[in-house]
């Protein structure tokens, strides 16, 4: 009993001190992070942005990613200088980073954060153009694809020129795929002009095989000269057009059309094998109407002039046989605008 007594007192003065730890142990303690800054850094030319911010030389992956876009977004608050240009070169000692990151540290600290930095000897930010095989081929297959629109491509006996293999893109100010104002027919050959630091340029040819594939309207059975094409006579189908001059009919102008030329099942339904059904002849009698909101004056003649649809057509009127011209707006009908 006496020696359990004697315990009471001891348990009785450690209540306090864990009652005074409680406080410390309910606060947030400051979140610890490794920030490091990258000893070179190398900028996307196409980032258009005319500064350059603290965020884009500093490794972020030491950054927990639950945190990573806060201390991101501080990071970015603080600009360094101005952005190179391509070709261009910026370079901070330690001790210039020392005071850059001086003032990121405080606005961190601020946010909650315990912030310990690793510094290079220096740091090298450089901005070259974005230059690789794989990007060429990018740009090389938009080009050749708006030759024809809504055609599919596909490229045969292609290959990245071995001279560009050797290329660094930091030596390069730029480059660019010149166009072409007609479409390749099977083989191309277009140039790619490189301009480098020092000045000089060279031009490089791409070369290759193209075929050009398009869903397009072809007949299905044999159609003689002059005879209309009606719904029944016309299904699409996918077809090579690398050597066509022509365009693919669209549905507007195969309706109120016949064939220009006979015709065999499975020919390619071009713009330039239709012509429009001439619904007037020369010598057909037709009506030819004037008039406007309030009134209408029609009177009778003779076409001379064969027409279609919307085609202005000549038309001998009266006794006295005045010639007037007119819109052929239905078969038989003119009208005088």
């Amino acid at each position: 009993a006496p020696a359990q007594a004697a315990e009471a007192p001891a348990q009785a003065a450690e209540a306090p001190a864990q009652a005074a730890e409680a406080p410390a142990q309910g606060s947030e303690a400051a979140v610890e992070i490794v920030m490091v800054v990258k000893p070179a850094v190398r900028l996307e030319s196409a980032n258009t942005e005319h500064e350059l911010a603290l965020s884009e030389i500093v490794d972020l992956a030491t950054v927990p990613l639950r945190h990573r876009a806060e201390v991101e977004r501080h990071l970015k608050a603080i600009i360094l200088t101005d952005r190179p240009s391509i070709g261009e070169e910026r370079a901070f000692s330690q001790e210039g980073l020392e005071t850059v990151v001086a003032e990121a540290t405080r606005r961190l600290e601020a946010a909650g954060f315990e912030i310990a930095w690793r510094l290079p000897r220096r740091s090298h930010i450089y901005r070259t153009v974005d230059f690789s095989s794989s990007l060429v081929l990018k740009k090389l297959e938009a080009e050749l694809r708006s030759k024809c629109n809504g055609c599919e491509l596909q490229l045969r006996a292609y290959e990245f020129p071995r001279e560009l293999a050797k290329l660094v893109s930091k030596d390069l100010r730029s480059w660019t795929i010149l166009e072409r104002s007609d479409r390749p027919r099977g083989s191309f050959a277009i140039p790619l002009q490189l301009e480098f630091k020092n000045g000089k340029t060279q031009t490089v040819m791409l070369s290759g095989m193209v075929d050009y594939w398009r869903t397009l309207p072809v007949v299905t059975r044999s159609l003689n000269a002059g005879e209309k094409i009606r719904d029944a006579d016309v299904k699409l189908e996918r077809r090579n057009v690398s050597f066509s001059f022509d365009e693919p009919a669209t549905v507007g102008e195969i309706n109120g059309s016949v064939a220009a030329r006979g015709m065999q099942a499975g020919e390619p339904l071009l713009r330039g094998v239709l012509r429009r059904e001439q619904l007037v002849k020369f010598g057909d009698v037709v009506r030819v109407q004037v008039g406007g909101e309030t009134y209408s004056i029609s009177a009778e003649g003779v076409a001379q002039s064969a027409a279609a649809l919307g085609e202005t057509v000549q038309v001998r009127v009266g006794k006295n046989k005045k010639m007037v011209s007119g819109v052929l707006k239905e078969k038989g009908l003119v009208e005088i605008q």
